[in-house]
């Protein structure tokens, strides 16, 4: 792969799913492989891809056998908050609560 680079991650959480509590169709664009019992589902927070808002990119996932999981299980730092430097917008009991940092004024969103 031309351009390829490692990213820094880190594994949220890991779920496993049982395969016979899926039904998958024999016309179906998914590998019907019987010898597989089940499948995982990562969660993974990557920390040096920056997605512009409306927008989205494209990564390739590769396995490498010689290198397990680094970060791996890591829970993520669950908060109901986020801010730049204009703006603390919290949300708490289904209501936002947005500060305006300039004019240093509270509102509220329900």
């Amino acid at each position: 792969m031309s351009g390829a680079k490692e990213l820094d991650y880190a594994l949220v959480d890991s779920d496993y799913f049982d395969r016979s509590n899926f039904i998958i169709s024999t016309d179906s664009q998914i590998k019907n492989d019987a010898s597989e019992k089940g499948f995982y589902v990562h969660n993974v927070n990557l920390n040096s891809v920056i997605i512009p808002g409306v927008s989205y990119k494209i990564l390739q996932v590769v396995e490498d056998e010689e290198k397990p999981f680094k970060n791996i299980l890591r829970k993520k730092h669950v908060t109901n908050s986020i801010s730049n430097s204009f703006y603390d917008v919290k949300f708490i009991n289904n209501v936002f609560e947005i500060t305006d940092k300039s004019k240093n004024k509270n509102m509220i969103c329900i």
